[in-house]
């Protein structure tokens, strides 16, 4: 009875997989007794779960259940459903992959970009990221870009196509064997944000990728959200992989423009935009960085480790220069 109880209850948060079922649940009769759906993409983690002596969430210490429902990507990754109604993200990834979401994260709350709640937890003995879901019930994210992201794609026959550039996620497989190519064209990703009233958002998401060195901007990792109340920008998610301390890919996406990856000449087209040229003002050149370590135990009581948090630092700190002289001389 229980079993088919959980299974309605996976179905109406869209996280049941009939060929993969279900993972694992933890005070079953306390979840549903409790239990309160919420199709809001506003996903909230319980309060009351408890924290370890490092920070880190203990999910144990709370009723839940765990779907298998399959979900893109190349991490271990499984669907959190807590009884007050959060549906979250399980990523099994290492320690320093766990630190970079953490310092992008607070970069982005500095930065007032959006960008998914990301913590860390155990279940079990075994490290996870976990992160709230941003979607509604019956919403959809979508991407910018539809087909191959090589830069040699005739992207302008796209932009001459409505329906081309919103396209609900692809699967794995066809998806991620795929997308391993050496440039994003930042020019056909503003004329493509222009149709959409999104250029400003996709100007600050492609800086903040350079501020911190971010490796995994594929096209299929920039969305917005199709719902109810029409589109909206998307939160940024995966960012474990930052080209400041060890993590790398083999085969990396970097922003360019006219075929060039250099940051000066990408920041210095990103300026041409008035109100982005404004922002970088206010929001980066007239303020100190913080110290995002302190902040993130502040909150959590997780220490960074110092490497990690000084590589960061400085490659922010490197780009803000870059920033700096682009704007004198414009």
């Amino acid at each position: 009875m229980n079993k088919n109880k959980i299974i309605g209850i996976l179905k109406e948060n869209g996280l049941y997989d009939d060929e993969r079922g279900i993972l694992d649940t933890n005070e079953i009769d306390d979840f549903l007794k409790n239990y309160k759906m919420n199709k809001s993409h506003i996903n909230t983690l319980p309060e009351n779960i408890v924290r370890s002596d490092d920070g880190f969430l203990m999910i144990e210490s709370v009723p839940y259940i765990i779907s298998r429902k399959k979900e893109e990507g190349h991490n271990l990754k499984y669907w959190l459903l807590f009884d007050n109604g959060c549906r979250a993200l399980l990523k099994n990834l290492n320690w320093i992959k766990i630190q970079n979401e953490l310092l992008f994260k607070y970069l982005c709350n500095w930065l007032d970009i959006p960008c998914v709640d990301v913590d860390a937890c155990y279940l079990g003995s075994t490290k996870f990221l976990v992160s709230p879901s941003f979607l509604g019930i019956n919403e959809k994210a979508l991407n910018y870009y539809n087909g191959t992201t090589s830069t040699s794609l005739n992207i302008k026959k796209l932009l001459e196509e409505d329906s081309a550039s919103l396209t609900e996620y692809e699967p794995i497989e066809s998806r991620f064997y795929r997308d391993f190519t050496k440039h994003l064209d930042i020019e056909q990703l503003i004329k493509m944000a222009d149709r959409i009233k999104q250029s400003f958002f996709i100007r600050r998401v492609l800086l903040v990728d350079i501020l911190a060195q971010n490796q995994d901007r594929f096209p299929r990792n920039i969305k917005i959200i199709n719902g109810k109340e029409g589109i909206r920008s998307c939160p940024l998610f995966d960012h474990e992989i930052l080209g400041i301390n060890g993590e790398s890919l083999c085969f990396k996406m970097l922003p360019s423009i006219n075929d060039s990856a250099n940051y000066d000449d990408i920041i210095n087209y990103l300026l041409k935009d008035n109100e982005f040229r404004n922002w970088c003002l206010e929001k980066i050149l007239l303020r100190q960085v913080p110290d995002f370590r302190e902040m993130i135990y502040r909150d959590k009581k997780i220490y960074v480790d110092d490497e990690v948090v000084e590589s960061f630092n400085k490659t922010i700190n490197d780009g803000k220069s870059i920033i700096l002289d682009n704007y004198k001389y414009k």
